[in-house]
């Protein structure tokens, strides 16, 4: 919930988002990360280029303000890491 209402209030700035339409889901919850898929309208594509990189940005910084909502992956000393495959 705090994801949602944070793409609502940066789109709320945003002068590039026509209010058309606008969703938060999460398409992929694996072990290890958690994919999400925004969707925002736009007037045209160059406003949704646009769009999409401020939108991703200000994802980045409200995640970046509470180092809780990011993933932590703790090493055990004693034992050697696993490796992670992106999108595997």
């Amino acid at each position: 919930d705090a994801l949602r209402h944070a793409v609502d209030a940066k789109l709320a700035q945003l002068p590039r988002f026509d209010g058309r339409a606008s969703v938060v889901q999460v398409v992929e919850l694996g072990e290890h990360a958690v994919q999400v898929r925004v969707l925002a309208t736009a007037r045209d594509a160059q406003d949704c280029w646009d769009l999409r990189c401020e939108l991703r940005e200000g994802i980045l910084e409200f995640l970046s303000d509470d180092t809780d909502r990011l993933p932590v992956i703790r090493l055990d000393g004693h034992r050697p890491p696993t490796a992670v495959v992106a999108g595997g």
